[in-house]
């Protein structure tokens, strides 16, 4: 799914990426990825905060940003990725310090 939401970021096709891009480099894009979301679960975040911000701005009271999100079980959204182990904190720590890491070494 990652590479379908990279194609629409570049304005490339799918298959262009393929032949085109390194695996280095999709891999990097994918390290990318975790700090700087792309995709619709971050433009549905995004549009409801700004939903929620201006409705209190108006007064409106007991909203909150998940109220106006449209995809609010991620795990049902990302199931296809890995069904039998769900993602623990500690598996999100272990990324985090593998890509400072991989990141470090570029820059």
């Amino acid at each position: 799914m990652f590479k379908f939401q990279l194609a629409l970021r570049l304005g490339r096709t799918v298959a262009e990426i393929d032949q085109t891009m390194s695996a280095r480099e999709f891999d990097m894009w994918q390290a990318f990825n975790v700090f700087e979301p792309i995709g619709v679960l971050r433009e549905d975040g995004l549009f409801a905060h700004s939903i929620c911000t201006y409705l209190r701005s108006q007064g409106v009271e007991n909203i909150s940003v998940s109220d106006f999100m449209l995809f609010r079980d991620r795990d049902a959204m990302m199931s296809d990725v890995n069904e039998e182990a769900p993602i623990t904190q500690d598996d999100v720590d272990d990324v985090c310090v593998n890509l400072r890491a991989m990141f470090s070494k570029v820059i």
